[in-house]
């Protein structure tokens, strides 16, 4: 069977995008976290880049460097003979629950080697190669933090696929002025903010975003901590005394650099740095929860969003593939042919006989209702169908193998269905033919 078609999701159609008012940085703006994308990522980015082409078009991308992801981790597509798997590599070290700008970079000759023997192993499927994720390992830098150095990868393997653009860093998002002056008034406003941050995620409990803790004398707010090689911690607006104080959980003034959460990320994008930004599919279901708290908090005018996502899949050439239904018709057939055998045999002379003798036996079946000569008969059914089964063991073998075929074709299937390999692993004519897809709209 086909493997699955691509699939492009552009909501609303690139036709009907519009801009907001002008914002102080940029036309149009998209980010995501930094680990090795997938095509569905990828997607966003030929979408921003074909609409930028438009006359006094730019774009500000925002590497999500202060969120917790397993940056260095990498699926690779295997083949062992007619089975498709993954196997899982590390390039490097990388604590998946610490953000990776409070991480060292890694040692890119380790990565460099990883993928050299992932791809000398000769288990990837033919057209997927390590090559371009290797040359951009080779030129990491080898000094500074994971985040710099996953920025410095990502943007060598875009290379060639989009045009260069302007680039902020969302660990250093709330240095900006009107983040600044935001945060003062979300600190000075901050049960209110909180009240309505919380209204609007009970309101989709199915994002599963977590509310904000409000306390008698003090309200968690929409931020995060960072501190060098610590967990994110959680910020507070304590407001024991007259003018209230950020704080840590506990009770320490803050001292560290402060980040903003998902939801307060992309409102300040939204709100001040851009005039349409482009969400995957996870980010516009957060973006509606984000839309309620903020336009019920602040009033704030927001420019409008779309969403852009994308299904690629790898080729999985030369290992079978089955669905479910080709699996129940194996198993069927497999129950079906011990008591079918001259169905599906060129009858010798003895076939023949066995055959000619079973027929009769079934057409006179309901003739005689003695219950001792209809139990003969069946016995002598049950004999023939043994006799004609054990004379063809290899049809027998055949049906049973069938199973095991299509159990693998199954499970090469799920394989063959995963999207999110990284998109450097991807022959460059299925991301080429992604980027036509999603430039035509």
């Amino acid at each position: 069977m086909p493997q699955p078609e691509m699939k492009v999701k552009i909501d609303p159609p690139m036709s009907q995008w519009h801009q907001g008012p002008l914002r102080e940085q940029c036309a149009i703006a998209t980010g995501h976290q930094l680990w090795h994308w997938h095509p569905g990522i990828l997607a966003k980015y030929y979408a921003v880049d074909a609409f930028a082409q438009k006359p006094g078009g730019r774009v500000l991308n925002v590497w999500v460097n202060h969120d917790t992801v397993d940056a260095t981790r990498i699926e690779l597509p295997v083949i062992d003979g007619d089975r498709a798997g993954t196997r899982a590599i590390h390039l490097g070290p990388c604590d998946a629950t610490l953000p990776t700008c409070v991480q060292p970079a890694i040692d890119p000759d380790h990565a460099v080697r990883t993928l050299t023997e992932a791809a000398e192993a000769n288990t990837l499927p033919q057209g997927v190669n390590v090559d371009r994720l290797v040359h951009a390992w080779k030129r990491a830098p080898r000094e500074g933090s994971l985040d710099q150095q996953m920025v410095a990868v990502m943007t060598d393997m875009l290379r060639g696929h989009v045009q260069p653009f302007q680039s902020l860093l969302s660990s250093q998002l709330l240095e900006k002025p009107a983040a600044r002056s935001l945060v003062s008034h979300m600190l000075d406003d901050a049960k209110r903010c909180v009240q309505h941050f919380n209204e609007a995620v009970a309101a989709q409990p199915a994002a599963g975003i977590r509310p904000l803790l409000v306390e008698p004398h003090r309200v968690e707010l929409p931020l995060w901590a960072l501190a060098d090689r610590q967990p994110r911690q959680r910020v507070f607006a304590d407001l024991s005394d007259r003018k209230p104080i950020l704080t840590l959980e506990s009770g320490e003034p803050v001292s560290i650099p402060l980040a903003p959460r998902a939801l307060l990320l992309t409102a300040l994008m939204r709100a001040y740095f851009c005039e349409l930004f482009i969400h995957g599919s996870g980010g516009g279901v957060y973006d509606q929860i984000m839309e309620q708290w903020w336009n019920a908090w602040t009033g704030i005018s927001l420019a409008p969003m779309a969403v852009v996502s994308a299904d690629v899949f790898l080729p999985f050439d030369g290992v079978p593939l089955a669905e479910r239904k080709d699996v129940d018709r194996a198993i069927w057939f497999a129950h079906h042919l011990p008591h079918n055998v001259e169905r599906f045999v060129t009858s010798g002379e003895a076939d023949f006989n066995l055959a000619a003798r079973k027929n009769a036996i079934l057409t006179h079946m309901d003739d005689d209702r003695d219950r001792q000569r209809r139990r003969t008969a069946f016995r002598e059914l049950h004999d023939i169908n043994a006799s004609l089964a054990a004379s063809h063991p290899q049809l027998m073998a055949n049906a049973r193998s069938g199973i095991d075929q299509a159990m693998v074709g199954l499970e090469n299937q799920r394989v063959g269905q995963k999207r999110d390999w990284c998109f450097s692993l991807y022959p460059i004519d299925r991301l080429d033919r992604l980027r036509r897809k999603i430039a035509t709209g």
